[in-house]
């Protein structure tokens, strides 16, 4: 599955019941929430009501160092997530005497293919009464963990989510969470004509690419291109002992839109091409008009050969290994990476190809090279991380990578994680296991903040119990199948058991 987070927010005016209210809200209309069910269930075994179970306030959480805990904990786990890129304003609440309150819920969304999650982060003022003066506004956040397919649970849950504020007047405006790396957007602004963003690189492109991806179609085009246009026998002469193949691999090239066949009339007397058309109807028009070949015979009486003629489109592609650049871009745009968080920068008259990419948030660098990938190219890119300082360095070689470049990343331990692809058919797969990894830490991240929620005190359920004259068991029922009875030997008597 290729795991996909989405995630929209929106400000409203505080009031102490909003969240409460908001989850009994959802939970009437078919949304289960999940860690209210966790905690019911943990009551149920230890006795006691879910709100016994939570981290209730105890006597002496008044005093300034519990506060400073209790706010260091929460602010902890905010910016946990805005390191991430999620904007929460804690730069606006920075002190011990405003402290976020933070509540969370999660669903599992309907059709099974994620996560639905909403939080809400209230600032207010605390005071020695224990009083809380609400601030204009606070924070809520839904979000989506799962398959992009399946995105549309998203907005039926903000729809959810919005019906149950208008029972408050309350109009929530939602925003998408756009996570965007900082440094790119510099890099973007500060860069001259020799970069540009990949939405330059049209669907066109895009699906020439797939096709020369494949070695031998990609052959079969340099082929192409050299002739400009070729006779579709000399080409077979040419790969005799594969002419079976080549024919496929000049049909993937049509279908591509990467060359195009016309016909040319063959004089049978000379030899000579005397027409080239683009299609045999014409020809035969042709010899309906009268039409002679310079030898005298009728034109659509002479032989005609099929013809194979470049496009546009495949000089631009073979030229600088655009090929290669459009096969890069098609596959992080798979991976919900926008062409416009996709810089590129080719040399001219090189193999060489550089991408700056913003994947949600995290700056990557990629290097593509149609050849192996030697020592002096990573000389010249380690320079480049040093002046970038991406946070990860992928190396595509279609020619494999030498040794000596991975022991020269060795010894001088750039400050960029290295990930090295020797060839396509390792690029896809690694490419989507490091952004799926990194969508990984994302999640991980907002579960971990989930799971302070769920963290039960076992002393507010069980001290009221204990203070009683009689301990109160909790009714539990349990199926025993058998009950063995061990020797009376082995069992110990209370003289000796209890010291």
């Amino acid at each position: 599955m290729n795991l996909f987070i989405d995630s929209r927010s929106a400000t409203f005016s505080y009031s102490p019941d909003s969240f409460d209210a908001l989850i009994d809200r959802l939970e009437r209309v078919g949304y289960e929430p999940l860690m209210r069910k966790a905690a019911q269930s943990f009551s149920n075994v230890f006795g006691g009501s879910p709100d016994e179970s939570s981290i209730a306030r105890s006597a002496d959480d008044d005093e300034l160092e519990d506060l400073e805990k209790e706010c260091e904990f929460s602010r902890r786990k905010l910016m946990s997530l805005e390191k991430l890129g999620y904007d929460f304003g804690l730069d606006a609440n920075k002190g011990t005497t405003k402290s976020p309150d933070i509540n969370g819920e999660v669903f599992f969304s309907e059709d099974g293919a994620g996560l639905l999650f909403v939080t809400v982060v209230d600032f207010y003022s605390k005071v020695s009464d224990q009083k809380a003066i609400p601030d204009a506004t606070s924070r809520i956040r839904i979000g989506f963990i799962g398959d992009p397919d399946e995105t549309s649970s998203l907005s039926e849950f903000a729809d959810a989510v919005a019906r149950a504020f208008e029972d408050k007047n309350i109009d929530l405006k939602w925003s998408h969470d756009v996570l965007q790396n900082k440094q790119f957007n510099e890099i973007v602004s500060a860069q001259d004509d020799s970069y540009h963003l990949a939405s330059r690189i049209g669907d066109k492109e895009l699906k020439a690419a797939k096709a020369l991806e494949n070695v031998n179609i990609r052959e079969t085009a340099q082929l192409v291109r050299r002739s400009g246009v070729i006779l579709a026998k000399e080409l077979l002469k040419q790969k005799s002992e594969n002419a079976s193949e080549l024919i496929k691999f000049v049909d993937q090239l049509l279908q591509a839109d990467l060359v195009h066949q016309e016909y040319v009339v063959m004089c049978s007397k000379t030899g000579a091409h005397v027409n080239r058309v683009e299609s045999r109807e014409t020809i035969e028009q042709m010899g309906q008009l009268g039409v002679l070949c310079s030898c005298g015979k009728n034109i659509a009486s002479e032989p005609i050969e099929g013809l194979l003629a470049a496009d546009e489109t495949l000089q631009r592609m073979l030229d600088s290994n655009y090929w290669m650049t459009a096969t890069v871009v098609r596959l992080l745009n798979s991976l919900g990476v926008n062409s416009d968080r996709i810089m590129l920068h080719t040399e001219p008259d090189s193999d060489n190809v550089e991408f700056i990419v913003d994947i949600d948030g995290t700056l990557v660098l990629f290097e593509l090279k149609d050849s192996e990938f030697g020592l002096n190219h990573a000389y010249s890119l380690g320079t480049r991380i040093a002046l970038q300082r991406p946070k990860l360095a992928f190396l595509v070689s279609t020619h494999g990578i030498a040794q000596e470049v991975k022991d020269h990343f060795k010894r001088v331990k750039p400050e960029a994680q290295i990930v090295y692809v020797a060839n396509l058919l390792q690029l896809e797969a690694t490419v989507r296991k490091v952004v799926e990894g990194m969508r990984l830490m994302r999640a991980k991240t907002w579960m971990s903040c989930f799971q302070s929620f769920v963290s039960f005190s076992l002393l507010n359920v069980l001290m009221p119990k204990l203070r009683n004259e009689r301990f109160e068991i909790p009714h539990v029922v349990t199926s025993v199948q058998s009950v063995q009875t061990e020797p009376e030997s082995s069992v110990s008597t209370p003289s000796t058991a209890v010291r």
